[in-house]
């Protein structure tokens, strides 16, 4: 909620998160970092940037081995 707060009152130009697997929504279930709570915040950045017309990029690490740290979720959200 303090992400999507500063962005409606600074405007800032783009915005970027990282990493959105340490974001939380009080209202969402979930601790940060499962697949509800990337899903909902996610969600919630996307609609922001539409809304402001403005550019996000969400950081999601990745492992060692290369596979995204915790759910895939991320994958079938964004905008690529």
């Amino acid at each position: 909620e303090a992400i999507l707060a500063a962005v409606v009152q600074e405007r800032p130009a783009a915005l970027v998160v990282d990493s959105i697997q340490t974001v939380f929504l009080d209202d969402a279930t979930g601790s940060p970092g499962s697949v509800s709570q990337v899903r909902e915040c996610t969600t919630a950045l996307l609609h922001a940037a539409k809304t402001a017309g403005m550019p996000v990029f969400i950081i999601g690490h990745v492992t060692k081995s290369g596979d995204i740290a915790g759910p895939r979720v991320l994958e079938h959200i964004v905008d690529v």
